[in-house]
């Protein structure tokens, strides 16, 4: 009897995609949105429905060609059939494509933002570390005049970090949130900067703009992959300041108590 042991290595190849676009109006971006939500299901179903053999071109050669962006990849008609099918959602004149695990994005979504008239601000490509979601969150310019601007911003901070607010219900445990609030000899930059990852995207970004749009507040994101996992990718923004009126702990249970407390 002869046995053979060897050593194998295997890899998950697929990683997450975002792209990031930008328009000169929160209606344009809305409907760019909506147009390449519509098409995201629309391939997906067609993937799901289809052995790819028959006479049916998929939606998104179809798309490509109403819109004359061109003839899609070679690999784009199989996007969609690896995992969960492309997001789509807008925060203001920013629109945001998403996919958590796929093996590849179509160029043609971004072609569609130019072609409309926007530009791609950020494209992530096969990310296998966190998304680094960096908030700039601001009061207009023309309603700052008479208000108390750092008063808002600390109450904006507070709302955000509620019991049932984002900062606390839509992320991991590590690494914690991290912000910044402008100074008060600074002219340029948000007026609050918030550094946060979150565990769903779309969940996470919605929740922040409703609570930033109650105060009034306007918000730009930047977004970046984590280089690494053994290093804080938030550091740049700590010291966090101004500290909340409530301070936070961490509570490390290491272990059972081998009676219940009383």
């Amino acid at each position: 009897m002869k046995i053979h042991v060897w050593n194998a290595f295997a890899s998950n190849n697929s990683g997450s995609y975002t792209v990031v676009g930008a328009f000169e109006d929160a209606e344009t971006a809305a409907s760019v949105a909506a147009e390449l939500s519509q098409l995201s299901a629309a391939h997906q179903a067609w993937i799901q429905a289809s052995d790819q053999t028959g006479t049916d071109s998929a939606p998104l050669e179809d798309f490509a060609a109403r819109h004359g962006l061109g003839a899609p990849r070679d690999t784009d008609s199989d996007n969609g059939s690896y995992d969960d099918a492309l997001r789509v959602w807008t925060l203001g004149h920013q629109v945001f494509l998403h996919a958590p695990c796929a093996l590849a994005l179509p160029n043609l979504y971004g072609a569609f933002i130019y072609k409309r008239g926007g530009h791609v601000e950020t494209t992530v490509e096969h990310a296998h570390h966190p998304l680094v979601n960096v908030f700039e969150l601001s009061i207009p310019y023309k309603v700052r005049e008479g208000l108390d601007i750092r008063t808002r911003t600390v109450e904006l901070l507070e709302a955000l970090h509620a019991d049932d607010g984002p900062l606390v219900q839509c992320v991991p445990a590590e690494p914690h949130v991290a912000w910044r609030m402008r100074g008060a000899k600074e002219h340029l930059g948000a007026d609050l900067t918030v550094g946060v990852i979150f565990r769903d995207l779309v969940e996470g970004f919605t929740a922040v703009e409703a609570l930033a749009r109650a105060h009034s507040f306007q918000v730009h994101v930047k977004l970046f992959e984590s280089w690494r996992t053994d290093t804080d990718p938030l550091a740049f923004l700590r010291p966090c300041s101004p500290p909340l009126k409530a301070p936070r702990y961490d509570v490390v249970l290491t272990d059972l108590a081998r009676r219940p407390w009383r």
